[in-house]
């Protein structure tokens, strides 16, 4: 398993924002004294049109900014101080040769907890992110929820292209800031998101991602949905995967219990909305870190599984779940006696994580056996 260290969630988290202010070029804000238009020079503080020149161009202050067309920039921040609302409906934002953050930033980055950003990508638009390496730099430049609340929305036919991009949703949370505050990050995806990696709550903040429709998530490295630091009592990390057409793929899934005592983090929870086809799973091709996880099942809409029935959530490689690894919550809605429901851990043969009502035993342990060649066979086509 290959897996960024946790030392690394909280390196940047703290971050060095004087390191970045004395590398910026120009901060430049949209007036909107035209109209909404991203790429109208008049709409902007310096007249020019946006250009990956450097510059960190800011959405805030109760504007709202639409691309329809296309255009290409260095940074955007997009709800900093205070609201800020962008959308690429149809258009193409592409953000050109990352080598440090802010990237795309929504909601508070530079002014702690005053701003909230919204990003909307609909109408088949894209959002591209692309290092100055491709495929070989990565870098820490997408932020949903830094210090105040961000949301992300991709709809059915749109993307987020940022393979090489390390994503933060949900970042600080606990005693920052006067008042105290909590960045929410809600990421809900219909379309399209690569990412590098995605870290979710790691300061404490909390962080929300919905999957549904045809909506698909791909991560090169991990996911990984754990706490670091004194902030973890604050953290809150959810995944819903909505319907059985979604479809989430990451290197490794990362999302068991950290701390201890008065530092213990609540749990990472991972839930499922089945519908007539069944549910979507989450896979990780290489291993799966779950220990102490909470998840939840919801039947309502497909049917009581069977004594003997299995229904894959997890799907792992073959021998990649964590040795000794259980989830400490398990919650089935819709079904008449959710007591009798268990999650099995097909370790060696299938690396997955079934639902079922493990009764009679002998079935159960047929229908592993049976499903765990098939998987064999499906991984070695």
């Amino acid at each position: 398993m290959r897996k960024l260290p946790l030392t690394t969630v909280g390196v940047l988290a703290g971050a060095t924002l004087i390191a970045a202010q004395s590398t910026r070029a120009a901060d430049v804000q949209f007036t909107g004294t035209v109209n909404n238009d991203f790429t109208l020079a008049g709409n902007w503080a310096d007249n020019n049109p946006p250009a990956p020149d450097g510059d960190r161009h800011f959405i805030d202050n109760g504007r709202m900014a639409d691309l329809t067309t296309t255009a290409s920039v260095s940074h955007v921040v997009v709800g900093d101080v205070a609201a800020g609302t962008l959308n690429v409906n149809g258009g193409t934002l592409n953000i050109e040769n990352i080598t440090t953050f802010p990237g795309l930033a929504i909601s508070s980055f530079f002014s702690n907890h005053t701003g909230a950003g919204v990003v909307n990508v609909t109408n088949g638009g894209v959002i591209n992110m692309v290092t100055a390496n491709p495929g070989v730099t990565k870098a820490d430049a997408g932020f949903v929820g830094d210090r105040a609340d961000g949301t992300l929305t991709i709809s059915a036919g749109s993307s987020v292209l940022s393979p090489d991009i390390i994503w933060r949703v949900g970042q600080f949370g606990g005693p920052f800031g006067v008042p105290p505050h909590e960045a929410d990050g809600v990421v809900t995806v219909q379309g399209t998101w690569t990412a590098d990696t995605i870290f979710m709550g790691p300061n404490g903040g909390d962080a929300d991602i919905t999957v549904s429709g045809n909506g698909s998530v791909f991560t090169t490295r991990a996911l990984d949905m754990r706490a670091v630091g004194a902030m973890k009592p604050f953290h809150s990390a959810v995944i819903r995967m909505v319907g059985s057409n979604a479809s989430w793929s990451s290197d490794d899934i990362l999302l068991n219990r950290q701390g201890s005592g008065a530092t213990l983090q609540p749990r990472d929870h991972v839930i499922f909305t089945a519908d007539a086809g069944g549910v979507s799973e989450m896979v990780s091709r290489d291993a799966i870190l779950f220990n102490d996880a909470e998840v939840t099942v919801d039947l309502t809409a497909y049917h009581e599984l069977a004594p003997g029935e299995l229904l894959r959530l997890f799907d792992a490689a073959p021998g990649q779940l964590a040795d000794g690894h259980a989830f400490g919550v398990l919650n089935v809605l819709g079904v008449s006696n959710p007591a009798i429901y268990q999650l099995i851990y097909d370790d060696v043969a299938t690396g997955d994580i079934f639902l079922a009502i493990p009764e009679p035993s002998s079935a159960l342990v047929a229908g592993v056996g049976l499903l765990g060649l098939v998987a064999r066979r499906r991984r070695q086509r």
